[in-house]
């Protein structure tokens, strides 16, 4: 529910903005930020929440690969983004009146397809991260806020200093952003797109490692004690 509360929250202020174009935007963040909650609770938790329920010990003695169980289930989480950017879409519609020209143009739902792939391969990444260093997945709740502020997803991207801007570059609903900014003020969307699907396909490949070291130190160590 969070995600909606602020969401409504950045909605209600962008009220203010003049142009159709900042209101637009103003949606698309606001849906965006649910993107990112359900990769931080959702996917990025999905080797903690096996282990929780005692089903990640069957998991990992199986013969097949861990990854090709775990994407597909990643990805079927992160579409739970689509919900929540659908109900502030509505509400932004029918109650403030808001425009939504990135919903009718195909090249920002190609932006937005891309990003939830994207943020797929990372979610998976994160998860396991999280169940390797506890120390990390310390940090889960107050991953939310922050990257959606470097994102640029509640409001205008503020000026960075260079370490966070280079940390900004890395998160897709970066380039998503700017993806759906340029196609409704009709430029090419080429390049973020482009550097959308960089992402998403770096950590997919960064994704296999990974699941392969847990993989192997599980059954080595024989136990789900990896930290």
């Amino acid at each position: 529910m969070s995600p909606l509360f602020f969401g409504v929250m950045v909605l209600l202020m962008a009220r203010t903005d003049e142009g159709p174009e900042h209101r637009t935007m103003a949606v698309f963040g606001a849906g965006l930020m649910g993107f990112w909650t359900v990769v931080v609770f959702g996917s990025a938790q999905i080797f903690h929440d096996m282990r929780r329920n005692g089903t990640l010990e069957t998991l990992v003695a199986a013969p097949t690969a861990v990854l090709t169980a775990v994407l597909p289930q990643a990805l079927v989480i992160n579409l739970l983004g689509l919900v929540d950017l659908a109900a502030l879409a509505v509400y932004a519609r029918t109650v403030l009146g808001f425009p939504l020209l990135w919903a009718t143009d195909p090249q920002s739902l190609l932006a937005l397809l891309v990003c939830l792939l994207a943020l797929t391969g990372l979610g998976v990444c994160l998860s396991v991260l999280f169940i390797v260093a506890r120390d990390v997945y310390a940090w889960t709740n107050v991953l939310e806020f922050p990257l959606w502020i470097l994102s640029g997803l509640a409001g205008t991207q503020p000026a960075l200093p260079q370490p966070l801007t280079a940390v900004a570059g890395l998160l897709p609903t970066t380039w998503a952003m700017d993806a759906t900014r340029r196609a409704v003020a009709g430029e090419s969307v080429l390049l973020p797109i482009g550097v959308t699907a960089l992402l998403g396909t770096g950590y997919a490949l960064a994704a296999i490692p990974l699941v392969g070291y847990l993989q192997d130190s599980a059954r080595k160590k024989a136990t789900l004690s990896l930290v």
